[in-house]
């Protein structure tokens, strides 16, 4: 794990990368503000976009991850993966901008932790909406 670094600059760095029971994730650092990724392949077909429980909403929903896999994994057939992802420049996040009174305007300047913290926490969420689902 990384350190989450802002900084003006937008950039892509891979600050986390684990798997919670099951589910595969990244945490990356576009160097103004982090986002988070989620691979659901295992269950995309039973996932809305607008019912999972993650910061702000799923801003993500693709087939691939754009800068997170090997170019090897480019040319892998369509609809065979599914990730989601939100980020974190908006509802009181930190945002580094170039002007230091617009960065006076955010609140929150996530840590690495507590990013992993996130994604663990919509994993579950996703995880015990499977197992209700499953009980009807």
């Amino acid at each position: 794990m990384k350190n989450m670094e802002y900084q003006v600059t937008r950039t892509f760095n891979i600050i986390a990368h684990g798997t919670h029971k099951g589910f595969p994730y990244w945490v990356i650092s576009r160097g103004t503000h982090p986002c988070s990724y989620i691979e659901v392949t295992a269950i995309k077909d039973d996932i809305d976009p607008d019912t999972v429980e993650c910061h702000g909403g799923v801003t993500y929903d693709e087939d691939c991850l754009h800068n997170v896999w090997d170019p090897a994994f480019d040319g892998f057939e369509d609809c065979k993966r599914r990730f989601i992802g939100w980020d974190y420049a908006h509802a009181s996040d930190y945002y580094e901008y170039a002007d230091a009174m617009m960065r006076q305007l955010n609140v929150h300047k996530w840590t690495t932790a507590e990013l992993v913290a996130e994604v663990k926490e919509t994993i579950d969420s996703l995880v015990a909406t499977m197992k209700a689902d499953a009980k009807r």
